[in-house]
């Protein structure tokens, strides 16, 4: 099923999972984010196994399933995500656009657990750096979700 799995503790940690469009997604855990040891596990989803976005997003080709559900990081950890012009090219086509509108345009989402609203929805993550030239992104990941990131673009 392509889940990797890893025990990371207070010196921190990365791990690393292949998606099958080709999209590499890299998760870089600080040193101090975690106090005791934890199995991180990453394992692939496909967006058919999230609800719809509706009008708050389209485009959402893949996620990753992060384990622990509900897991908080002192300090916050990093998701590098290095996607196939392939996964450009099917948005943009998708959406009408361009593929440079595209890309200027790409986000990634988490869907998980809004207390304050009493359901699941879609929230965009902080992005932290964007390299449209070698198709990479980085965001922030302050904690898991009862569910999974994927890439999607903001209407």
């Amino acid at each position: 099923d392509g889940k990797v799995s890893e025990t990371v503790g207070v010196k921190g940690g990365c791990l690393q999972i292949t998606l099958k469009d080709g999209t590499i997604a890299t998760l870089i855990i600080p040193p101090s984010a975690l106090l005791e040891d934890t199995e991180i596990t990453l394992t692939p989803a496909h967006s058919s196994d999230y609800p719809d976005p509706g009008d708050a997003s389209a485009g959402g080709h893949f996620g990753i399933d992060f384990k622990p559900d509900g897991l908080k990081f002192f300090i916050p950890a990093f998701l590098k995500i290095h996607y196939p012009d392939s996964v450009i090219e099917d948005i943009a086509k998708e959406l009408g656009l361009s593929t440079d509108e595209a890309e200027k345009k790409l986000v990634i989402y988490t869907f998980g657990s809004e207390p304050l609203l009493g359901r699941d929805m879609y929230s965009s993550m902080r992005v932290l750096e964007r390299d449209i030239e070698n198709n990479i992104m980085i965001v922030e990941v302050e904690h898991f979700s009862s569910a999974s990131f994927g890439v999607s673009i903001g209407k």
